[in-house]
């Protein structure tokens, strides 16, 4: 087997242990979800996405870079280890109690009062997952992607009985917060029992320095990235108050679901092995093109499906309460699936080493990002949906101009994706002539089957070689689960 097909043949491996995590995980978050949105008012959905956007801000500066510092260190023995350890604790604890002391001040600035407790206790979180920091690096630079991915599906079912149980017993927003701090400390003991690392007494400066140096910078794409990601949370919620927020929640969860089950999946396998393919250009842009292509080539038609049976999904799930979140939900699936184009650029470029220009691409994002949000949010859910869409775009274009000139990565890497991404477009129509012919849940199954039928086969004809690539990846992924069940057996 040649250097390339062995680096396939990994990446496969792991591709399939990232997805059974993944998938499982959006399932269970999703069924909770559906559960919670019959039983909780849209006032509570929104305070827990509030809260839960600020305590995710801290959770990123209590991580400092550090994981993504020991996955692509040349070494990481005890003495890194231990003093990114030690590190990480110190920032998880501070940043802790530092939340815990601004809780009411933070709820009152935002003009949500009933934000503070929810702060307070949501910042035992950070200490939990300061403590898992190093086990999942090291777990992640070994690619043990079949233990890590037995930690997701662990924590996910644990964490969904609880918030359910408690939803259903009354507890409100509550039971958001306990589903929150359940499954992070499912997720820190799985980590230690796999990982079977213990720290020492020790604590080194220049490992401290190493860390930083290339922290420092990856601190502020994180943070960059946080802010983009959670920004939505707390300008709609501060301009247009917790109602508004919770339908934005709603609107956004499938979409995160099915971006989850088909971009994710690869997330984590895409790093490592973008490093170990980095001293070979070729090699590497031919990964990157194909990783891009597959994940793109998933959700595209995923995302199209769901922009035209939103009108039946969305009330038929989560109740009629959430019809204001249908139209944004729609809307939003272009952006998802420009999106899709360029997902990999980020990990390209710190495959490279070139963090610098990562973050200075994550800020002219962030801004914006931010920008769109302060001019279309008091216009209304569609408008800011449909702005968010052509800043995606304009997103896409310009990081891929960038990695071009820094890493050599030329713009036909991304010909196969643009070509996915335009037959799903392609399938919408149709889709959305059956789901007004037929109504209800056969409607919108019938228009599903129609679009994805007309996908698959615009697909064949303009990249008949891509569709080919994909039963036969399926096909491998597949075989590996099946021989992995008798083997563990064994």
């Amino acid at each position: 087997m040649t250097a390339a097909g062995g680096e396939r043949q990994r990446a496969l491996r792991n591709v399939g242990w990232s997805a059974v995590q993944r998938w499982t995980v959006r399932l269970a978050g999703v069924v909770t979800f559906v559960v919670l949105g019959r039983l909780l008012e849209p006032g509570e959905i929104g305070l827990a996405t509030l809260a839960v956007a600020v305590v995710g801000l801290l959770a990123v500066v209590a991580d400092l870079g550090m994981t993504t510092f020991l996955v692509q260190a040349d070494e990481a023995d005890r003495r890194t280890t231990s003093t990114v350890f030690w590190t990480a604790l110190g920032l998880g604890c501070t940043g802790a109690g530092l939340l815990a002391l601004v809780a009411g001040p933070v709820a009152a600035a935002l003009d949500e009062p009933d934000a503070a407790p929810v702060l307070r206790a949501l910042a035992g979180g950070l200490v939990l997952t300061s403590l898992t920091v190093v086990p999942a690096a090291l777990m992640l630079r070994a690619m043990r992607f079949r233990a890590m991915a037995g930690r997701g599906v662990g924590a996910a079912l644990v964490s969904a009985a609880v918030g359910i149980g408690l939803a259903v017993a009354g507890a409100g927003v509550w039971a958001l917060v306990a589903q929150n701090l359940v499954q992070n400390a499912v997720s820190l003991v799985w980590f230690w029992v796999a990982a079977r690392w213990w720290p020492s007494a020790t604590f080194s400066r220049p490992a401290l320095r190493e860390a930083w140096r290339f922290g420092s910078a990856l601190l502020g794409i994180n943070l960059v990235q946080a802010l983009r990601d959670r920004a939505d949370g707390v300008l709609i919620g501060s301009l247009g108050g917790l109602d508004l927020l919770g339908y934005w929640a709603v609107a956004t969860r499938l979409l995160g679901l099915l971006h989850e089950v088909t971009m994710s999946v690869m997330d984590h396998v895409a790093l490592p092995l973008f490093v170990r393919l980095r001293d070979d250009l070729p090699r590497f842009e031919r990964g990157y093109e194909t990783a891009g292509a597959l994940s793109t080539a998933a959700l595209a038609p995923l995302v199209a499906v769901l922009a035209a049976v939103s009108p039946v999904v969305v009330p038929g799930l989560f109740g009629q309460q959430w019809e204001p979140s249908v139209l944004p939900a729609q809307l939003l699936a272009v952006a998802y699936g420009v999106g899709a184009v360029g997902y990999f650029n980020r990990s390209a470029l710190l495959a490279f080493r070139r963090s610098g220009t990562a973050w200075a691409v994550a800020v002219g994002s962030l801004v914006l990002h931010v920008v769109v949000l302060l001019v279309a949010a008091p216009a209304g859910l569609p408008v800011l949906a449909a702005a968010l869409g052509a800043a995606q775009v304009l997103t896409v274009v310009g990081s891929a101009v960038v990695l071009r000139r820094t890493v050599g990565v030329g713009l036909r890497a991304y010909d196969r994706s643009v070509r996915a991404l335009l037959c799903a477009a392609v399938s919408v129509g149709p889709m959305l002539l059956v789901t007004g012919t037929v109504p209800g849940w056969g409607g919108a199954v019938l228009a599903g089957t129609v679009g994805l039928g007309i996908y698959a086969g615009l697909l064949w004809l303009v990249d008949r070689s891509l569709v080919r690539e994909g039963v036969s990846d399926i096909r491998g992924i597949l075989r590996r689960r099946a021989t992995a069940v008798p083997a563990t057996a064994r």
